[in-house]
């Protein structure tokens, strides 16, 4: 195996839907100028118009900032990217070799219902000097996003490492193809 095979990508994941994106800037325009069309809009002119959105934008628009700003971290922390020798969560890379074969086989391949991925998130968050988890998360988040499913993987020396997903199957079958050489 060459160097560049072994930097192929054989699985990549985001962690937020590029719809999710898209809406939320588009809400963020909508709070922008929809007020500011309603009170006059281009009566006054464009300065004025563009000086109103920026006002919408800036007082109005403070929880559409904050779920952008969370959006983004979501996606820092949780984008997977897998090749044939490294498993990259977010900021952290891992040898595939360390990820027990047997074990990721054993993992249930079935993708959670949004019932049973909100129980789960929600008491699974380790923060720093907290009591230490049974596994180490992935990414340099502390915990999984409210109704995202998160993956377990047994490690060789038999610790777990933990991240989350949005497809369950979909990595666990390109980490499958990779432990068996394929």
């Amino acid at each position: 195996m060459t160097s560049r095979d072994s930097d192929e990508v054989v699985f990549r994941g985001r962690a937020v839907a590029p719809w999710l994106w898209w809406g939320t800037w588009v809400a963020m325009l909508a709070v922008a100028f929809v007020p500011p069309l309603l009170d006059g809009g281009l009566d006054d002119g464009i300065g004025d118009l563009l000086v109103g959105a920026f006002a919408y934008g800036l007082a109005w628009g403070v929880p559409v900032w904050v779920t952008l700003i969370t959006l983004w971290s979501m996606e820092f922390y949780g984008r997977t990217r897998l090749t044939r020798t490294t498993l990259q969560v977010g900021r952290d890379r891992m040898p595939v070799a360390d990820l027990d074969p047997a074990g990721v086989r054993g993992l249930d391949r079935e993708q959670p219902s949004i019932g049973a991925r909100l129980r789960s998130s929600m008491g699974d968050v380790h923060l720093p000097g907290s009591a230490t988890p049974e596994f180490r998360y992935l990414g340099g988040s502390y915990g999984t996003p409210i109704g995202m499913d998160a993956v377990s993987l047994p490690l060789r020396n038999g610790g777990v490492v933990r991240f989350y997903v949005r497809d369950r199957a979909a990595l666990l079958t390109a980490v499958d193809r990779v432990l068996a050489g394929g």
